[in-house]
């Protein structure tokens, strides 16, 4: 099904823009750009389909080969200024690996809290003596000083937490000398943030109901299409590489912003092999807020431009096509946002002018328009497996388009970006700002809607010639202001805007006693833990005791916050953990993230609130 749909879009799109160029051009300076922006469309739908066209094969798999006996392995923890909640999870999980394996803490913010907490879980902590060249300079410093006592190693983000399975399923494609990269998906354990959404996707029945995030289709489908090509790349963490292949390629790049991207591209140029394992084995943080994920994606998108000013991907005849090919759908998606905002100008410039940019009968283009654009959004859908609902990518149009406008105009500049670490950690309860473009973007066109009605009024001096034709426009600039103020209740939405616990919360089903009293656990995090009691319950001056099973686990917690809920007789307690010991922490880390179910985030801003939500979504996602 999902090749038909993909073929009768990509057919009925060339037949109706072949129709648009002979038949149809109305005043050049209107209908050309117009034109251009369909023909944009077409070729962005065609470099989607050529990466998802079939993934059956594609998802990833060593074959079930032993791991090789001699390969020395070690894992390393890149970070900045994360906090002990969220770097904790990821040392303690590495350091459980049951593979052997060393552990290296790359720490760029040379903090000593960090060198102790090392010292007690069993990390080796590594300093440098300055940032140069931020996180491609913190891996090449470590990798220098491993030189030969190391094959291979597992990079990991601050905040993304392995799984017990990660080295297991990873480190047999190594069996294979040609492998110098092993990328798994990113997964998130926040599954309330501000990228993630309810899928309702009607073509995929499977998928309705579950918690996506913007990057699913990415992570979930297309990095699997990559294989077919040899062209899955590093994405920064959830990776193991060759270092032998590293250094055939003069180390990390450090030429741009996103290293990862620009070192597998070297490595493709050199004949080395990437893989991509399409299992989840790692869980991070995804972008809580607007304003993490506007940083985040600036990064992104300018470092993109780097890579293509730097390595020329399109043309390099060190490149196969299909891995040129693969380059290109995923480093030219970023010029997605110019045919957004010119889909969301030209209707106001023809309700301003009363120009019209189609000659010949309006009623058929307006017909063969839309149908033409709604079978590219069903081939979208079919293509992304359910993993792209297009109600929630037409949003997200809107919220990344001022981003990705100001990291594409990059690649006309040869200054140095600067690398922002995306914040980790409690964020600001503070909501976003709106973005200049986006609220700009919504007074013009209410402006202009204004504007045609006093037009159709007789009180401007304008008078529109063709009244079907600016109707149907008039029906555009409305569609397009819904998805604006779509686009800004998202950015200024309270769930987004923070959280008032440190750390995530997860809802774990163990049996609990507060200082000797039984309790029923609401939710849990590394830093809190919110527990319903009865009225009777003294004040709090002791341990919070978790069972799991034979095993019980003992928090020194104090009390923070006492009030009445439902039923009567009980009351909810919010418990700070009261600087429990780091090995304590380490247990119970490992506990949340390989068995809790995340929780939905707190809604912010408001100070009083009811009981939290539970999370609709399981913690790991099925593999496709």
């Amino acid at each position: 099904m999902v090749q038909s749909v993909a073929l009768a879009a990509l057919i009925s799109s060339v037949v109706y823009l072949t129709w648009r160029l002979l038949f149809t051009l109305g005043p050049l300076w209107l209908g050309i750009p117009l034109l251009l922006l369909e023909v944009h469309a077409l070729l962005s739908l065609a470099l989607f389909t050529f990466s998802l066209w079939d993934l059956r094969s594609w998802t990833g798999n060593a074959g079930r080969q032993p791991i090789p006996n001699d390969l020395r392995v070690a894992v390393l923890i890149t970070t900045y200024d994360e906090p002990e909640e969220v770097l904790l999870p990821t040392i303690a999980g590495a350091i459980a690996l049951p593979e052997i394996h060393r552990t290296l803490v790359l720490d760029d913010g040379n903090r000593g809290w960090v060198s102790d907490l090392c010292q007690r879980l069993g990390a080796q902590h590594v300093t440098r003596p300055d940032n140069t060249d931020a996180k491609a300079g913190n891996l090449n410093h470590a990798i220098a000083m491993l030189r030969d006592s190391v094959d291979v190693v597992a990079v990991l983000d601050a905040d993304h937490v392995p799984t017990e399975r990660f080295l297991t399923e990873t480190l047999p494609y190594f069996a294979d000398p040609d492998v110098a990269l092993v990328q798994t998906p990113q997964e998130f354990y926040n599954v309330e943030s501000f990228e993630h959404a309810t899928s309702r996707s009607l073509l995929w029945p499977s998928q309705r109901g579950a918690r996506h995030h913007e990057q699913s289709v990415f992570y979930r489908a297309i990095q699997s299409g990559k294989n077919r090509w040899n062209a899955a790349f590093w994405c920064g963490t959830n990776a193991v590489l060759r270092l032998d292949a590293v250094r055939s390629v003069g180390g990390v790049a450090v030429g741009s912003i996103t290293e990862d991207i620009h070192t597998t591209l070297r490595m493709h140029k050199r004949g080395w092999t990437s893989i991509y394992h399409a299992e989840p084995l790692a869980h991070g943080l995804a972008a809580r807020t607007a304003d993490e994920y506007q940083l985040q994606r600036f990064r992104w998108g300018s470092g993109a431009m780097q890579v293509i000013r730097q390595e020329r991907p399109f043309t390099s005849r060190e490149l196969s096509l299909g891995q040129r090919l693969s380059y290109a759908g995923s480093l030219l998606g970023w010029f997605d946002a110019w045919r957004t905002f010119g889909f969301l100008c030209w209707p106001l410039l023809s309700l301003w002018t009363g120009q019209f940019p189609i000659a010949g009968d309006v009623v058929t283009f307006a017909v063969l328009y839309a149908s033409t654009m709604v079978l590219q959004r069903l081939a979208g859908s079919a293509l992304g497996r359910g993993m792209a609902p297009q109600g929630f990518a037409m949003v997200f149009d809107i919220v990344r388009m001022p981003i990705n406008l100001r990291a594409t105009a990059t690649i006309v500049g040869r200054g140095a970006q600067r690398f922002e670490v995306t914040p980790k950690g409690q964020a600001d309860r503070e909501r976003a700002s709106v973005p200049r473009l986006i609220v700009g973007l919504i007074a013009l066109t209410t402006l202009t809607l204004v504007w045609f009605a006093a037009t159709l009024a007789g009180l401007t001096w304008l008078e529109y010639t063709n009244t079907t034709a600016i109707w149907i426009t008039a029906g555009f600039s409305a569609f397009n202001l819904v998805l604006l103020l779509l686009g800004a209740r998202r950015i200024r939405s309270a769930q987004f805007a923070g959280s008032r616990r440190r750390g995530e919360r997860f809802s774990l089903p163990v049996a609990a006693r507060l200082d000797g009293r039984a309790v029923r656990l609401a939710d849990i995090s590394l830093t809190g833990v919110a527990v319903q009691a009865r009225a009777e319950q003294p004040e709090v001056h002791g341990h919070l005791e978790l069972a799991f099973g034979q095993e019980r686990l003992s928090l020194p917690v104090v009390e923070r916050v006492r009030r009445p809920v439902s039923p009567p007789g009980t009351i909810h307690l919010g418990l700070e953990l009261d600087r429990p010991d780091p090995k304590v922490l380490a247990v119970l880390s490992e506990r949340l993230f390989q068995r809790g179910t995340p929780m939905a985030q707190e809604p912010a801003i408001t100070e009083e609130r009811a009981t939290p939500r539970r999370g609709a979504a399981e913690l790991r996602s099925p593999v496709l």
